[in-house]
């Protein structure tokens, strides 16, 4: 997804952190609806930075293992989510942006669940967004 978005990620000048486990199992998910979601938390993190200075547009993703599952964390340094309600932001037709129509997180948290996984927001210390989802390990991978 990261190739896909280069040409958005390059013209608004976001650099990109990867802390990816290389060795991690395969998750049970449909991959198009699990790249869909991917997708647009990157897309989110670049409008969500548009208006900070170049210098400081990161974008870190991270990978890690709990127990059975396996998460990704999508972090941003943008304009960061509401101090009261940070879940509000998957409310359908809910959006903080001049355009769209608040529809991509609660698509993305339908999609998430749809494959037995949990999505969340998260304000964390030093500003922007995190958003962090979570899919279940494969249990039956077949072997080369």
């Amino acid at each position: 997804m990261l190739a896909l978005s280069r040409s958005e990620l390059d013209r608004h000048g976001v650099a990109v952190a990867l802390l990816l486990d290389a060795d991690l199992p395969p998750v049970q998910a449909d991959r198009v609806q699990v790249q869909q979601v991917i997708g647009n938390l990157i897309l989110n993190a670049v409008d969500a930075m548009e208006a900070v200075p170049a210098a400081d547009r990161r974008l870190s993703l991270l990978t890690q293992r709990d127990g059975a599952r396996i998460s990704l964390s999508v972090r941003d340094r943008g304009v960061g989510l509401p101090a009261d309600h940070p879940e509000r932001v998957f409310d359908a037709f809910w959006t903080t942006k001049s355009h769209g129509l608040g529809l991509g997180l609660s698509l993305s948290r339908s999609i998430i669940e749809a494959n037995d996984g949990q999505i969340r927001a998260e304000r964390p210390s030093g500003g922007g967004a995190c958003f962090v989802f979570d899919l279940p390990i494969a249990t039956d991978v077949p072997h080369a």
